[in-house]
């Protein structure tokens, strides 16, 4: 199944999307450090922009495996 269309059968929201972009490409065209992506990712949730659980779901299914690793980093960051 193509990503777009896993992404429309889990109705990932805009930001979400941009996050799992983010993510493939890595932090090299984003204007932040992982710090910096890490907090803003954590107010996003919090606020309900986005949802991590429905990210992580996507990214379970990215072929991928730099996204895959990028979000495991990530995930353990938030958790600190």
């Amino acid at each position: 199944m193509s990503r777009s269309v896993e992404r429309r059968i889990r109705k990932l929201r805009f930001l979400e999307v941009a996050v799992i972009e983010v993510l493939r490409d890595g932090l090299r065209f984003a204007e932040a450090d992982w710090e910096s992506a890490v907090a803003a990712l954590a107010q996003l949730a919090a606020k309900g922009e986005i949802r991590l659980p429905t990210i992580a779901e996507q990214i379970h299914d990215e072929h991928h495996s730099g996204t895959r690793a990028r979000w495991q980093r990530l995930e353990e960051m938030l958790q600190r």
